[in-house]
């Protein structure tokens, strides 16, 4: 018996893996792993001429100023090492879905789509991907759960056991013929695996080609729910969907939805409730109609006692951005305040609700530094600022061009009206401008994308500023900080001129992007410096015998530089810059 049970289980195992053998030789050509400046991850191949699926996240820089912002650098690994620069169609961060091209040399092998209604809790399936940066990597595993709803995302999403790394996100879930049953997105500590269903992603595909983004439909605004069997029978109503709540005055109101309807059909189809599955399928079908289109519902509704199907009928129009929530960053823009230490967002209605906010006028306090100078002021988060300075706040480009008015003027103490609950605070801040009458040089030759943000954070700092594209402009001022930025090619004797005399005169000099390139020309003064650059000039700085890092700011004696490659990184820069400034002159105040 001992024997026999042995034998079965040798051969279950030589199934499982020649299974897996075919499977690989199968679909190792269409997977892909993804590499760009900040992160990587996996992805597939779904047409020849060369469409890439991915998660959003993976191509996202996830950066909360600018939600919509993604990475520029991205290169796609094919399983023969070939190297292509990708461009972003669009990308979604929930559901966490993108879509790439790139051009290929020849045609590629895409996928097989497989059908993911079809997929049962305990069949196999297997992931691909490139975990911890470790290309061409398969797991196998079975599927856990098919409709996984406690995660805070926005569909449905399978549930598995096969391991999922960091590196994996994007990857392709197959099935046992070879199918892409999922998209991978998520690992979870005890060995957890979640994948979005293929067929999300490929509606998904579908809006990316036609609008560049997740175009999400509703007649805003009303809170619905699910309606479980005890639920329904207390009512003595079928299993539809639960309206909440309604918004008075919004869309759904016009429209003639009522608090306590039951939605039993959608454009003539009957609608289920009767789970969070089923809701969440519900859900999906509504956003994924046409903006701009008419639906009907038909509900039913108590009247007199007795309950009353009524027809309503309304245009979809496109939801708002979504707010942070569950495991997703949200599409809300913030605007930062990093001289205040806290951060603010525009409120929409979900955000309302979800942070439970004692109004929608005003702009929410998203997120509040420690220490910092509105934490010492008692702001906190999730407080709804209504007024600065006695003048009322419309939205969060209003709060943004009032604060900012008031601290290019350097007023010393800013007021806050503050709501929470049922109450209303004035708060007054104190502001410490780092660099008050610091005397900052801004040289700015050719195509530079992140002048808009220093000029912008060094003023709100209380910097004295001039903006230059001539390097001999240093002579002509006393000067605290010079910051070099832009794409010339900083070879000339000005700029030779400007590092010597900065060495000289131990002024702080700022170089961003491939400005740090000059240093190359006094490199005798500077060898002994830790420095860093973008890449495409970072062999000058080895060459040169530079102390070369590689990190996205250095900071050395009076020199910071940095590849300055994306916003995040310009703003890095600007803080290393301005401490670095504040500290040399301090004996000034």
């Amino acid at each position: 018996m001992r024997y026999l049970l042995t034998l079965i289980t040798f051969i279950s195992l030589s199934a499982f893996s020649q299974t897996g053998d075919e499977l690989f030789k199968m679909v190792d050509e269409s997977v892909v792993a993804i590499q760009h400046e900040r992160a990587g991850g996996s992805g597939f191949v779904l047409t020849k001429d060369g469409y890439i699926m991915t998660n959003g996240h993976v191509v996202s820089m996830m950066d909360p100023e600018n939600p919509k912002d993604t990475a520029r650098r991205i290169t796609v690994i094919m399983s023969d090492d070939k190297k292509y620069q990708a461009k972003v169609i669009g990308f979604s961060l929930d559901p966490d879905i993108a879509l790439l091209k790139i051009e290929p040399l020849k045609d590629l092998k895409p996928v097989k789509i497989g059908d993911a209604d079809k997929v049962i809790t305990g069949q196999k399936c297997y992931a691909f991907g490139a975990p911890l940066g470790q290309k061409r990597t398969l797991t196998g595993g079975i599927i856990s759960n098919t409709a996984r709803t406690s995660l805070g995302t926005f569909t449905k999403v399978f549930q598995m056991d096969a391991i999922i790394n960091p590196g994996n996100s994007g990857g392709p879930l197959f099935n046992e013929k070879g199918e892409v049953i999922g998209v991978n997105t998520y690992g979870g500590k005890a060995g957890l695996g979640f994948s979005i269903p293929i067929k999300y992603g490929m509606v998904l595909k579908e809006h990316f080609l036609k609008y560049g983004r997740f175009v999400r439909a509703d007649i805003p605004f009303y809170i619905s729910k699910a309606m479980p069997e005890e639920f329904a029978r207390v009512l003595g109503t079928p299993q539809g969907v639960f309206i909440d709540y309604v918004v008075p005055g919004t869309d759904a109101d016009k429209a003639g939805l009522q608090n306590g309807d039951v939605i039993i059909k959608m454009d003539g189809e009957d609608v289920s409730g009767k789970n969070e599955e089923s809701y969440y399928e519900w859900s999906w079908e509504l956003v994924t109609k046409k903006v701009g289109s008419k639906i009907e519902f038909v509900v039913l509704r108590k009247v007199d006692g007795e309950w009353k199907e009524v027809k309503i009928s309304g245009i979809l129009k496109e939801d708002e951005p979504a707010p942070e929530y569950g495991v997703q960053i949200g599409e809300l823009k913030e605007i930062k305040y990093p001289i205040l230490g806290m951060g603010i967002q525009r409120i929409t209605l979900m955000s309302y609700f979800i942070y439970n906010l004692p109004t929608t006028k005003g702009v929410r306090v998203s997120s509040v530094v420690k220490n910092g100078s509105a934490a010492k002021a008692n702001i906190t988060n999730r407080h709804v600022i209504t007024h600065i300075n006695g003048k009322e706040i419309v939205d969060e480009e209003d709060f943004k061009s009032k604060l900012d008015s008031y601290l290019k003027k350097m007023d010393k103490y800013i007021m806050f009206s503050v709501a929470s609950g049922n109450d209303v605070n004035d708060l007054v801040v104190r502001v410490n401008y780092k660099l008050r009458k610091r005397k900052i040089l801004v040289i700015s030759k050719g195509e530079d994308t992140h002048l808009p943000t220093y000029t912008r954070e060094l003023e709100l700092m209380g910097a004295e500023l001039k903006i230059s594209s001539n390097a001999s402009e240093f002579g002509e001022g006393d000067w605290d900080g010079v910051l070099i930025s832009g794409e010339d090619d900083f070879k000339s004797d000005t700029y030779k001129n400007l590092v010597n005399t900065a060495a000289d005169k131990k002024l702080v000099l700022g170089l961003v992007g491939k400005s740090p390139a000059a240093l190359t020309l006094a490199a005798e003064l500077y060898k002994d410096k830790k420095v860093t650059m973008d890449k495409e000039v970072s062999p000058q700085a080895i060459k040169a015998g530079f102390n070369y890092t590689g990190k996205e700011v250095e900071v050395d004696s009076h020199i910071v530089t940095s590849t300055g490659f994306d916003r995040q990184t310009a703003k890095a820069f600007l803080e290393a810059f301005a401490d670095l400034v504040s500290r040399k002159t301090e004996a000034r105040d």
